[in-house]
């Protein structure tokens, strides 16, 4: 039978490799795990967690509140009156700001041309919508965390890079007990397994943006 990578198992193989069972250790597995997958996320925003979400603009209202787990928007577009497809153009915060309080520029513009980010928990659109299309939000999110309930024994890095997991887990785990031996061992394996996965990845980031023009 193939083996199953979960969360259960996850705490099962890092004790065995850092050669610890005792229930002081077993307590930390838990942050361990957590540490692994933000520092995942920080070194390698993969097309895994890639996400759509689709919602409609608010007549009058700029601001949209970012979906749960986002971690960074890709691309944001809208079906205009004709059923066109309008992708929108990032632009800095301030661009934004001297924008909206710009009357001439506002009034060139009658739809959403720009977005941008309005702190973490924000996106921002501009000129502010003034009839409630459709959008879709294309954005890369957290996997959700391991353990966060009872059922949430699988994610993203469980199934496609439990060995990239378990490095990092490892190398937290030996950072906890002061090993310094196994942090370098660790941190080694998770370096180049970590390079490896951005090779793969970069490949589909190029498979994902090519324009291809149909007859």
């Amino acid at each position: 039978m193939a083996f199953a990578f979960n969360y259960n198992n996850l705490i099962t193989e890092i004790s065995a490799q850092l050669n610890r069972n005792d229930a002081v250790f077993l307590a930390q597995c838990p942050v361990f795990i957590t540490l692994a997958e933000q520092r995942i996320f920080v070194d390698f925003s993969q097309l895994g967690n890639e996400q759509y979400y689709t919602g409609n603009f608010v007549a009058g209202v700029g601001t949209l509140a970012k979906p749960p787990l986002w971690g960074k928007t890709l691309t944001f577009s809208y079906l205009d009156s004709n059923g066109n497809v309008v992708i929108l153009e990032r632009i800095s915060y301030e661009y934004a700001r001297k924008y909206i309080n710009n009357p001439t520029a506002q009034n060139a513009l009658t739809l959403p041309k720009y977005y941008t980010d309005k702190g973490y928990g924000l996106l921002l659109v501009v000129p502010t919508p003034q009839i409630a299309f459709q959008f879709e939000w294309v954005f890369l999110a957290k996997a959700t965390p391991l353990g966060l309930s009872v059922e949430q024994q699988t994610n993203w890095y469980t199934t496609y890079g439990y060995d990239l997991l378990l490095a990092a887990c490892c190398y937290y785990a030996s950072v906890y007990l002061d090993n310094v031996q196994q942090q370098a061992k660790w941190d080694k394996i998770y370096k180049e397994r970590i390079e490896l996965y951005n090779i793969y990845n970069k490949g589909r980031k190029a498979d994902r943006n090519a324009d291809v023009l149909m007859d």
